[in-house]
């Protein structure tokens, strides 16, 4: 399996200026590029591969309308695209009013072709190994946060820490796993 090719941040900008512009390809090459992780984690969150497909189209949708939005001095493209994910799954979460699938359970897999599968299942399981190496406190706020939907103010309530306490250790939980899987060639 090769690894997702990494981009400097000038052609990340770039490419989302072209996105902007209307360029097809430039929107093709950011699907391919953060696909399987977005997916990934939507159906981690919504526990379906339609919905999950259904939030992943959402994103990329939610991309091309509003590209030019994106501040690279703000966030990374990848938070950017890891945060507009996770808000669309939990609009799907809520429009079904269903609960959140908990961060162990095995996920079903979506109508995708074999190289999609093997990449979604060893981005899953690097995700799941990084996962486990964090601290249990950390753990536990990605866990409320991203996977069962919550603000910030609930997992603050639910938890019995402050919301700046939820904050830190979301920011640090991220940035453990991002550096994780960025030496393991998955992210840039």
């Amino acid at each position: 399996m090769s690894s997702i090719p990494s981009r400097s941040p000038q052609e990340e900008e770039e490419l989302v200026r072209r996105i902007a512009l209307r360029d097809e390809r430039a929107l093709a090459e950011l699907y391919d590029r953060y696909a399987p992780l977005l997916y990934s984690l939507a159906a981690r969150m919504v526990g379906e591969g339609e919905t999950a497909e259904e939030v992943l189209q959402d994103v990329f949708l939610s991309v091309w309308r509003s590209a030019g939005s994106w501040d690279a001095s703000r966030s990374s493209l990848r938070a950017w695209l890891v945060a507009i994910t996770r808000h669309r799954a939990i609009d799907a979460l809520r429009r079904r009013e269903r609960p959140a699938v908990p961060l162990a359970a095995d996920l079903p897999s979506g109508a995708v072709g074999p190289d999609e599968a093997a990449l979604s299942a060893v981005l899953s399981q690097e995700v799941r190994a990084a996962l486990a190496e964090l601290p249990p406190e950390f753990r536990q706020v990605l866990d409320t946060v991203y996977f069962a939907g919550l603000t910030h103010r609930e997992a603050a309530e639910r938890l019995g820490i402050s919301q700046g306490t939820v904050k830190s250790r979301l920011r640090l939980a991220l940035e453990r796993l991002g550096r994780r899987l960025s030496a393991r060639g998955y992210l840039r």
